[in-house]
């Protein structure tokens, strides 16, 4: 498959570019602020590399990092670790390279999805340019990592409704569940895969496609049992670990981390000095409950949660209205990684990105996605249109919930919304075309 993509003179041209892009922008990145700078750029870098020295050396003093975000990423960089060492160069390296044939999957996924080749190059094209790809390619991150497994995965899936087979169906789980384990984000995967079979035996029936073989009428609800079974065995794995541990039944302590933050954020209306307060008092509560000076990671999980529950439950309207805002926030926001990566540009960037945002521009691509799912429901492609819906609907809600990480979470709908804005830019220039042609001919007489 991937000699058949390399001679796919466009793609492939993509993928040079989408390369040398993310070199040239790690060139200046290490020249400004150092290539271990860049490497450890966030705290959490240094919480996967610190993970994955407690891994090789089997000891549990970074026990509190695998709870935190989980083994999948510090697993990553265990491997890498032990076979060359910490060379942060070539763990960047590798990211890179992970963040370049994410472009291939990117045009699979459209390909795949659409059949068509135009909007697959478009939809490739825009994440060549990412400027949310490029700047996650560098740091030691989950991100990378994660955007690669979830295309595999999407991959997988396509395959596996399209074939009805147990294999791509336990292959798809499988990705499923260890992408999860990555970054929490994913644990809610499996009931993405739920909504999208639905929507794949609603269509399929419709058209016939199912219905005319009565030994076949089943067989999507078995594939996507099996789906699940598989993907929510390692999830469900971790979690009872976890729980057994830290008696806390969790994936990871991060998801009610972004809950807490954002519930606290919500009552003291969006105040960054304030809303860690309440978070202190909730702990602070908690300790003088149980008569505790300090807390177990399980135990800061119990506080957070029982914390942000009480005070959720008090103040419903204030907190989802909160969250609605961060929804759109998060969806129309980018990411700052490059104002510590290359802070020699921040003169310029960031009056940009203020410029940006003063006359909407940051809205052009939520505008572009929504006018895909419109021309994609007038074409009565209802399968893609729910397909690609519920990825971005899923990153949108829950990335509302991890304040303060612009596109980040958001960044893995980029497979669904690439597509969308590919969709409508192809439209866009088809019926330019069209009414261009028309005016020229109607000159012409």
């Amino acid at each position: 498959m991937l000699r058949g993509l390399w001679k796919n003179s466009t793609l492939r041209n993509l993928l040079l570019l989408g390369f040398f892009l993310r070199l040239f922008f790690l060139y200046e990145a290490v020249h400004q602020v150092g290539l271990e700078d860049v490497a450890l750029i966030s705290s959490d870098s240094r919480w996967y590399v610190n993970s994955a020295e407690s891994i090789i050396n089997s000891d549990i003093s970074f026990e509190k990092g695998l709870f935190t975000f989980g083994p999948g990423y510090a697993m990553f960089i265990a491997i890498g670790l032990l076979i060359w060492g910490k060379t942060y160069l070539l763990f960047i390296l590798s990211n890179v390279l992970l963040s370049t044939l994410s472009i291939a999957l990117v045009y699979l996924f459209a390909i795949w999805l659409t059949g068509n080749r135009s909007v697959a190059l478009l939809a490739g094209l825009l994440n060549t340019i990412s400027y949310t790809s490029i700047t996650l390619s560098l740091p030691i991150l989950s991100d990378t990592l994660f955007f690669s497994l979830f295309g595999t995965g999407l991959l997988f899936l396509i395959r596996s409704l399209d074939t009805l087979s147990y294999r791509d169906s336990i292959l798809t789980g499988a990705v499923v569940g260890i992408s999860a384990l990555c970054r929490a984000i994913g644990q809610g995967w499996p009931f993405m895969i739920i909504l999208i079979y639905g929507s794949f035996v609603w269509t399929s029936r419709k058209k016939s496609q199912l219905s005319q073989d009565p030994g076949q009428r089943w067989r999507p609800m078995r594939c996507l049992v099996i789906t699940l079974i598989v993907s929510l065995i390692p999830i469900g794995i971790w979690t009872v670990r976890n729980y057994s541990k830290h008696d806390a039944f969790t994936l990871s302590l991060s998801g009610v981390q972004g809950f807490a933050k954002t519930v606290a954020l919500a009552v003291t209306d969006g105040n960054s000095t304030q809303y860690r307060e309440i978070i202190s008092d909730w702990i602070v509560f908690y300790r003088e409950k149980t008569g505790k000076e300090s807390l177990t990671s399980g135990e800061q999980y119990a506080a957070l949660k029982t914390g942000a529950l009480d005070t959720f439950n008090k103040n419903r309207i204030q907190v989802l209205s909160f969250w609605a805002k961060q929804i759109l926030n998060n969806v129309t926001d980018i990411s700052y990684f490059h104002r510590s990566l290359v802070p020699e540009f921040n003169s310029v960037t960031i009056k940009t990105e203020e410029w940006i945002k003063k006359y909407r521009f940051n809205y052009i691509s939520l505008v572009l996605c929504l006018a895909g799912l419109a021309i994609l429901l007038a074409q009565r492609q209802y399968f893609i249109t729910t397909f690609t819906f519920t990825i971005c609907a899923y990153f949108a809600l829950l990335g509302a919930l991890t304040p303060f990480q612009g596109s980040r979470v958001y960044y893995p709908s980029q497979y669904a919304s690439a597509l969308l804005a590919a969709t409508t830019l192809l439209w866009l220039f088809n019926n330019a075309r069209h009414y261009w042609k028309k005016l020229h001919i109607r000159f012409r007489r």
